[in-house]
């Protein structure tokens, strides 16, 4: 079950904090960037899903990977356009490496 797994906590963790996080970008960037940044971590949870369930899970991994990198991307564009304090980057950060 999907639930046992460890990243599948570290998702649901990440995700009850960075959505927080986007409700407070600035409208303008709400629903562009914020919605980006949301939108990548629900792919993750359900790559995640896809990975757990599937008999070959390598490519489904790769997968999960390239969508990890893509969620850094985003976040430290919102960091670099000073959308989030920097201790809300850096959790986020850590989070990721975890």
């Amino acid at each position: 079950m999907v639930s046992d797994l460890a990243i599948w906590q570290k998702i649901v963790d990440m995700t009850a904090y960075v959505i927080p996080v986007c409700n407070k970008f600035p409208k303008n960037q709400r629903f562009v960037l914020g919605q980006q940044i949301q939108n990548k971590l629900l792919q993750l949870a359900t790559t995640t899903i896809e990975a757990n369930k599937a008999r070959n899970k390598t490519q489904l991994l790769d997968k999960l990977d390239t969508e990890l990198d893509q969620f850094r991307f985003l976040v430290r564009v919102a960091a670099t356009l000073k959308l989030m304090p920097g201790q809300q980057y850096e959790n986020i950060a850590k989070m990721t490496t975890e």
